[in-house]
């Protein structure tokens, strides 16, 4: 592995973004080298040069330093006060120390892994160990009402609708394909609900591609046969649409309306949000709402206010509006509320608030595949604010 690669590979792991084959690849080469000034040197670069989130700022630089000055061999170790992290890491005793405390975290995180799939739904929140909730599953309602537990059902074909074949791929996304060209051109409408903790895929009858976030429901049709190809959104979703300039693409959420003929672009729209959010990654849409409609440009969202007529648009970072896809929660001095909403749609939980939290503002980065435990005390360390969790209740204290 040269340097590049593990310069980016140890980023993803800082920024809590790196996937498991990657994270695999990581540890396996941190725990063969042998050559620990490369490593350190890396590792050096990226700590002292982070900007971008709290975890890394000096008051909590100053605590990871901490523990390492005080576990194991390192008690014997003299540090002078006052003296800063980046200075902590002439010493070579600290290059070793920081470089397995990685291999010791990713480590760790596999272990949580795979212990989170082997949960079940009595699992306790209790539990620092404790994962998200895998009690409710994913479904596909059908048009006459029958429903289809996804998590439940084996790979392969599924079932026919309407000259539909619809059938689970190895790797769980949701297929439908009218290839046959049988079945008339009176559609039938199905929804997919995403349950809490869970995302799925669904490539719709047309070729377009979409993911749903956790606590999601997307209603569409078996076939496209009309002048337009319209769905229904109701949570998030991030669509890459199949070009068709004969039939506009079409999303309709909470009265507002994404038009588009072949692009790219995140909708946030749940029920508890008080706006409609579309983000442009690639292409272009037309953003409208009542008899309004603007068009915005990839790198721009626009935010539709539900109470209001109004459509405001801005120049956004992509990464953060995707973040949820990748894998991840970005926070963006983003307030305590916003994000237990996140926090309650992905790990099942209701939250209670108990004091005035309004100032609790948070920033960083941090890894959905993680236990609510451990993000509950992640921000807890960032700011004033504790949690106490009593059963499937957080309970949020000023």
């Amino acid at each position: 592995m040269d340097k590049i690669r593990l310069k980016e590979l140890l980023a993803q792991y800082f920024n809590h973004t790196i996937n498991p084959a990657d994270c695999e690849e990581l540890l396996a080469y941190l725990s063969a080298n042998r050559d620990i000034a490369e490593s350190s040197g890396v590792f050096d670069e990226l700590l002292l040069n982070r900007n971008d989130g709290p975890s890394f700022k000096a008051e909590n630089a100053d605590k990871v330093f901490d523990r390492i000055k005080t576990s194991g061999e390192f008690t014997r170790k003299s540090v002078i006060p006052g003296k800063t992290p980046q200075r902590l890491y002439q010493n070579i005793w600290f290059r070793v120390a920081a470089i397995l405390l990685v291999v010791l975290s990713i480590g760790m995180l596999f272990y949580l892994n795979n212990q989170t799939l082997r949960q079940n739904s009595s699992t306790s929140l209790a539990d620092s160990n404790a994962s998200k909730s895998l009690s409710s599953v994913s479904i596909l309602k059908l048009s006459d009402g029958k429903v289809v537990e996804l998590d439940s059902v084996k790979n392969g074909l599924i079932l026919i609708a309407n000259g539909a074949k619809i059938s689970k791929s190895k790797d769980g996304q949701l297929i439908y394909d009218i290839s046959s060209g049988s079945g008339n051109n009176q559609p039938e409408f199905h929804t997919l609900f995403t349950a809490k903790g869970k995302e799925y895929q669904v490539n719709l009858p047309d070729g377009t591609r979409v993911w749903l976030n956790s606590s999601s429901e997307l209603i569409f049709p078996t076939r496209f046969s009309g002048s337009d190809r319209t769905v229904q959104l109701n949570g998030e979703a991030y669509f890459e649409v199949a070009k068709n300039k004969d039939k506009p693409f079409k999303v309709s959420a909470h009265g507002t309306t994404v038009r588009v003929l072949g692009t790219h672009f995140n909708i946030m729209a749940y029920d508890d949000e008080e706006a409609v959010t579309t983000t442009l990654l690639e292409g272009a849409v037309k953003v409208g709402m009542a008899n309004r409609e603007l068009t915005i440009a990839p790198g721009q969202q626009a935010i539709v206010k539900r109470a209001g007529n109004s459509i405001v648009v801005s120049e956004v970072n992509i990464a953060d509006a995707m973040a949820w896809k990748n894998g991840y929660f970005k926070f963006q001095d983003e307030d305590i509320k916003s994000i237990m909403k996140k926090v309650c749609r992905w790990y099942d939980v209701e939250v209670e608030y108990q004091g005035d939290v309004d100032d609790q503002r948070f920033g960083g980065t941090f890894y959905r595949a993680k236990s609510l435990a451990e993000l509950l005390n992640y921000l807890e360390k960032l700011g004033t604010v504790k949690f106490k969790i009593a059963g499937r209740r957080i309970i949020v204290m000023a």
